[in-house]
């Protein structure tokens, strides 16, 4: 079970521009060089477009992306110092923190889930495999409730007239 003072620095996706991902995280005082482990949900532009941003501040950051992912991306990664960890399987990486491995769908996709004393946070990308999918694969390995589903979507559009309060 994982808590708060036993936590490492992880980072799910890293949105589309470098710039905005470097601001945001000054914004929340997190170093990119104090990262653990960068997460990818799929190779989707606007979820690596900071990659490089941040494996220019980490060298040695262990980057964890689906099996699927491009030979030349991954060998890309590698030129900026990225250690790589495929996965195709759901398995846990860090104490408390695991993935959903590669699930098929529209798009080979992962997502993370965190154990806490509350339950299961399921943090996804776009859901290209379905969210009913990933919700079952995490009630499989995590065998607790779900706390909490977060979405990483970064090319969110208001022309529905929602307000921030919908999300």
């Amino acid at each position: 079970m994982s808590d708060p003072e036993s936590w490492s620095n992880e980072s799910f996706d890293t949105g589309s521009d470098g710039v905005v991902l470097e601001h945001n995280m000054a914004r929340l005082g997190v170093d990119p060089a104090s990262l653990d482990l960068l997460m990818i949900s799929h190779r989707h532009w606007d979820h690596t477009g900071g990659i490089y941003d941040i494996l220019n501040a980490n060298r040695n950051l262990r980057v964890c992306v689906p099996r699927s992912f491009s030979a030349h991306f991954k060998s890309d990664m590698k030129r900026y110092g990225a250690q790589i960890m495929e996965v195709k399987k759901a398995r846990e990486i860090l104490p408390g923190f695991f993935t959903t491995g590669e699930l098929e769908g529209i798009l080979p996709e992962q997502a993370a889930l965190l154990k806490t004393s509350a339950g299961t946070v399921v943090i996804t990308g776009c859901a290209h495999p379905g969210i009913v999918s990933i919700i079952e694969t995490a009630k499989k390995y995590c065998q607790r409730m779900i706390m909490r589903l977060s979405w990483a979507v970064f090319t969110y559009t208001n022309s529905a007239g929602f307000s921030d309060n919908d999300f």
